[in-house]
């Protein structure tokens, strides 16, 4: 029996806080040549770097109890503090999350104009 391929491309949640797509999901992508198109690239601004576990409430996250559900426990703060070191060490700034999205070459994210 012959069956027909009709996938071509699935969307994840997947960022540099949420990476549980990358143990099964995004190797199994690659394997059959299925794009991936992040879901949340940039948590919900968490990792624009212009939220902190001190400065969390934006006009938009007062209102948005789904992204409170998503982001917001102290192990995302922490690798967004890690995060922001890094930047700080390199030089890099905020286009780490850009370089991590090549490096991680079989992601494609739409929609991403500006960090």
């Amino acid at each position: 029996m012959e069956y027909v391929r009709f996938g071509v491309s699935m969307q994840p949640h997947y960022n540099l806080i949420y990476r549980e797509q990358e143990r099964e999901m995004i190797p199994f992508c690659v394997d059959q040549k299925l794009a991936v198109i992040s879901w949340l690239p940039l948590a919900r601004g968490l990792l624009t770097g212009k939220r902190t576990k001190e400065r969390n409430e934006t006009e938009r996250a007062k209102t948005d109890a789904f992204g409170k559900k998503l982001y917001g426990a102290d192990a995302d703060f922490a690798i967004v503090e890690r995060l922001t070191e890094v930047a700080n060490e390199k030089d890099y700034q905020q286009r780490i999350f850009k370089d991590w999205k090549n490096f991680i070459s079989h992601i494609r994210s739409l929609g991403l104009n500006r960090i």
